[in-house]
């Protein structure tokens, strides 16, 4: 059975102008809901910079030994050693003491691969070339083959064994009670390589095969199982709602509730530095997806355009190109405005910047194209 495959399909003209009819319609849909995106998300980013002015305003840096009864129902912010004599199992493997034990289950799997090439034909034809190539590479998730393109010797077998992550539901942090809250936000562990003898694998290298398999040559549906955990005694810093009962859990505020981990040793302020960070980088995410959703949403738009002059090539591309670089300002410009409309309410200086570039953009883009106008009556001449 071979593992590469070409396959070759042919759009004509007016097949092309009716894809680009249905892509019309995907692409408003993209473009409308840009703007929710966008909107959601500065609201989100808002409620998420009143939780980090409530934060430097509200919590209160505290020991983490003795709690204090005056703090209950607080917000505070505490570092300590996270300790624990609870044993976690599987059907392979038990750690005692341990605060997580993570496994990871990998199976050899078919991957495919797919390249495509496209050509325009003269008179508005389209020539799609999509090479698909099998290759066998070990995956965590498993990789359902009755969605390739040529399923015909190369079926992956389902998992035979799931992999977990087992969190400790009791520990002592200090004076307080843990749970798994604590425990499941711990995110440095240490791989297990002692691993003990098994009838059902065979453990190579500190890791747990199939039965029969070869590191080296392995098979599709061959497993290997890693294992990892996180000991008693792992320090931890948290900023949490401090409760009469001693343990702590996330802080109920208008703006959301607040819980915020990390490993290692913090204080208040390194820790607000780093939820700081944390909620920017999403927000600055989510603003990317939302500026993606309209800047593909208006290609999309101007497909039928794009598609029409397709009839000659060159003129197709040249089409196609301005066309993207319309999208582009445009979605610049609407994803600028959306974003400072979303901030008046809550960030108002801010939002009266924001539009201020957006008021510079529009400037630039308008001047260029009235220097160009006067500059064609010149060039004709």
């Amino acid at each position: 059975m071979p593992n590469s495959f070409t396959k070759t399909t042919r759009t004509s003209y007016g097949g092309r102008i009716k894809n680009s009819i249905v892509g019309f319609i995907i692409g408003i849909l993209l473009f409308l809901a840009s703007f929710v995106v966008l909107w959601k998300n500065e609201e989100n980013g808002a409620r998420l910079a009143n939780q980090e002015k409530y934060v430097e305003k509200n919590a209160i840096e505290v020991s983490v030994e003795t709690p204090q009864r005056e703090n209950d129902n607080k917000l505070i912010a505490t570092s300590g050693k996270l300790l624990t004599q609870e044993s976690l199992s599987d059907e392979n493997l038990m750690v005692r003491n341990a605060l997580v034990l993570n496994r990871e289950v990998e199976m050899y799997q078919w991957v495919e691969h797919k390249h495509t090439e496209t050509r325009d034909k003269l008179g508005g034809g389209e020539e799609r070339i999509t090479t698909y190539e099998y290759k066998t590479e070990w995956r965590s998730k498993h990789i359902d083959s009755s969605h390739f393109e040529y399923p015909q010797g190369h079926q992956n077998p389902d998992f035979p064994i799931a992999s977990i992550r087992l969190n400790a539901p009791v520990s002592q942090f200090g004076g307080f009670i843990g749970g798994e809250l604590q425990s499941s936000q711990i995110k440095s562990l240490q791989p297990i390589t002692n691993l003990p003898q098994s009838n059902i694998y065979e453990f190579i290298d500190g890791k747990y095969y199939s039965k029969g398999a070869s590191v080296s040559a392995p098979k599709v549906g061959d497993i290997r199982i890693s294992y990892s955990y996180a000991p008693s005694g792992v320090t931890i810093s948290l900023i949490g709602n401090q409760n009469p009962n001693n343990t702590i859990s996330a802080h109920p505020t208008k703006y959301g509730k607040i819980y915020w981990q990390e490993d290692d040793l913090a204080d208040k302020a390194t820790m607000l530095k780093n939820f700081k960070a944390h909620n920017s980088m999403r927000t600055n995410l989510v603003r990317l997806v939302g500026w993606l959703l309209m800047f593909f949403g208006l290609l999309l738009i101007s497909g039928p355009l794009s598609a029409i002059a397709k009839f000659i090539p060159f003129l197709g591309n040249v089409t196609g190109f301005l066309g993207a670089i319309v999208a582009l300002l445009i979605s610049l410009v609407l994803s600028i405005i959306t974003i400072a409309i979303a901030w008046f309410a809550y960030r108002p200086f801010s939002a009266i910047l924001l539009l201020l570039v957006a008021g510079l953009i529009i400037y630039g883009i308008n001047n260029m194209i009235s220097k160009n106008k006067q500059n064609i009556p010149q060039e004709i001449q």
